[in-house]
């Protein structure tokens, strides 16, 4: 199942939390319960609202404006029963501003975790290969590897474009790469310029291995998964250097755009 990003939590408490509230005033409207009750209660919408969105300082303000408004419901009421009504109004107002501080300091511990659990995140959900914050912390370190120990490797990057149901079809992708490499090379699928990408970091391969991975996966691909329009390269250390450079440099892009909150 796929972590929610803190945008798609967010919206799904906003709407949750939207939607218990305006139950709630429905129910006192069946109960027959008196409509300035009804309206304070509603006033408790932008406080939620300003507490999720912008977190405690505009969750207490506008608890503070939930509070005059509030007050101004109850300007009648005053006059005929200023204890009573000065009481129920003090009681109100910590409920606003306990509901604003309290909404907004949730709102704070929900929208780190998602975010401490986004940046741990390497893996795609649809196909379960790694992801582009996967793949590049892989293929930086067999660069940095291959610089220390003068060692070989390969790259393969297999261009494609989809069509039908695409989470299916990448799911089925994601099965026919891992048959296609061996236990020891990481692969990825990941999203550029519109296509889907796969890439296999393959240690210890001269460029004859990369080439037959490459062209196993490309035929899986046409067999398995109905693909059209692919594209197959490979490239080698110390060979392409600069273009393995050039794609460490794209992932990185693609890591800020599917990450946004996460990277520091």
């Amino acid at each position: 199942m796929a972590t929610p990003t803190y945008k798609q939590s967010r919206a799904l408490v906003l709407g949750a939390g939207l939607a218990v509230l305006i139950a709630t005033a429905i129910v006192l409207q069946i109960n027959g319960t008196d409509r300035i009750e009804i309206y304070a209660v509603l006033l408790f919408l932008p406080v939620f609202v300003a507490a999720v969105l912008g977190g405690i300082g505009w969750g207490i303000g506008a608890a503070l404006l939930a509070t005059a408004g509030d007050a101004l419901l109850r300007l009648d009421a005053i006059q005929l029963t200023p204890g009573l009504i000065y009481t129920r109004l003090i009681a109100r107002s910590i409920g606003y501003v306990a509901f604003g501080a309290l909404g907004g300091w949730a709102a704070g511990v929900v929208g780190g975790g998602i975010t401490k659990l986004d940046r741990f995140d390497v893996t795609d959900d649809d196909s379960e290969l790694l992801n582009a914050r996967g793949v590049h912390r892989q293929l930086a370190q067999e660069v940095a590897r291959a610089a220390r120990y003068n060692s070989d490797f390969a790259v393969v990057t297999v261009s494609f474009a989809l069509t039908g149901d695409k989470k299916e079809v990448r799911q089925r992708i994601g099965d026919v790469v891992r048959r296609s490499v061996r236990t020891v090379d990481d692969t990825a699928r990941i999203t550029m310029e519109g296509r889907d990408v796969l890439i296999a970091v393959l240690p210890e391969t001269p460029r004859a291995g990369a080439e037959v991975v490459g062209r196993k996966v490309a035929e899986s691909l046409d067999v398995e998964a109905a693909q059209v329009d692919t594209d197959v390269r490979w490239l080698t250390h110390p060979e392409d250097n600069d273009e393995i450079a050039t794609l460490l440099a794209a992932l990185e892009e693609v890591v800020r755009r599917d990450h946004p909150e996460a990277v520091s």
